[in-house]
């Protein structure tokens, strides 16, 4: 038969179709190690002759089932520092005069990093109704037209002086009794001078009222130390307590002069105390004069 193959196709035939062979069957004989290296690489030349064709890519099959989660990684090494960043910029503003472009009546403008803003003033309102008068009145003003302010005072008691051997002396003095006026008046009583044989007349004249009594009607509407009421241009003096003492001058504080009426600030009233123990004591009120 090896013969006959041989007659037919000579030795390279043979050797091709058994390459072929063994190219079929996967190449198991030739990696047997029964052929000699030369045939080997004859062999291995021939099947890459006579071999087919890769056949084109199958379809992609369908996607797996995702794995389980992986365990954390290794915490990374500290980064650098990064660069410094640029000097902020604060918040500036300036007074926008009243006139300019972006506020007529005036107002402020803003500024930062981020740009500018402005804050204007509104229009000037119309005038609103007057207030109701305000009480105490302004610092520094006077009483105003027909207002009274009140108050009390006191003629402090005459002390009792005591001899070498201990006993009581009589004695007598004149103490001060100030009458302040926390607003002051507008003016002064102005005295105006006599006539030889006139009496003085004070435009402001100050009626002293004694315990129990009621003031003069004209001067003092009636009132009493409870209840001290003056009429305008009067200041009216009521006594609550007397005792051993007597009203002898008024002297009006600005002008130190002994007067029947009052000055601007308030009148300083002088009391005769008989004897150890004397005072006085009561209320004062004042109504300034009409306009």
């Amino acid at each position: 038969m090896w013969n006959t193959l041989r007659d037919r196709f000579g030795a390279p035939g043979i050797i091709a179709l058994l390459a072929l062979v063994l190219a079929m069957s996967g190449g198991a004989y030739a990696a047997s190690g029964a052929l000699t290296g030369k045939q080997k690489k004859e062999v291995k030349k021939i099947a890459q002759q006579y071999a087919g064709k890769n056949g084109q890519n199958g379809a992609p099959g369908a996607n797996g089932q995702a794995g389980a989660k992986g365990d954390s990684g290794a915490q990374g090494a500290k980064g650098d520092p990064g660069a410094s960043g640029a000097p902020g910029q604060g918040v500036t503003s300036k007074a926008l005069a009243i006139g300019n472009a972006k506020c007529p009546n005036g107002g402020t403008e803003f500024t930062s990093g981020t740009g500018s803003s402005v804050a204007c003033n509104g229009e000037e309102g119309s005038e609103g109704p007057a207030g109701a008068e305000g009480s105490p009145w302004t610092t520094g003003g006077v009483l105003p037209p027909e207002k009274a302010e009140t108050g009390t005072w006191i003629a402090g008691q005459l002390p009792t002086v005591l001899d070498e051997g201990g006993e009581a002396l009589e004695t007598s003095a004149v103490l001060a009794a100030p009458i302040s006026f926390t607003i002051p008046l507008k003016e002064a009583g102005e005295v105006t001078e006599p006539n030889p044989g006139e009496e003085i007349v004070n435009e402001f004249p100050v009626s002293y009222v004694h315990p129990g009594e009621t003031g003069p009607a004209d001067k003092c509407e009636s009132g009493t130390s409870e209840e001290p009421k003056a009429a305008p241009g009067n200041l009216c003096v009521y006594a609550t307590s007397e005792f051993e003492s007597t009203l002898v001058a008024e002297v009006n504080p600005e002008t130190e002069q002994f007067e029947k009426g009052t000055g601007k600030s308030g009148v300083i009233l002088r009391f005769f105390m008989s004897v150890p123990g004397a005072q006085a004591y009561g209320s004062w009120i004042v109504r300034a004069r009409a306009e």
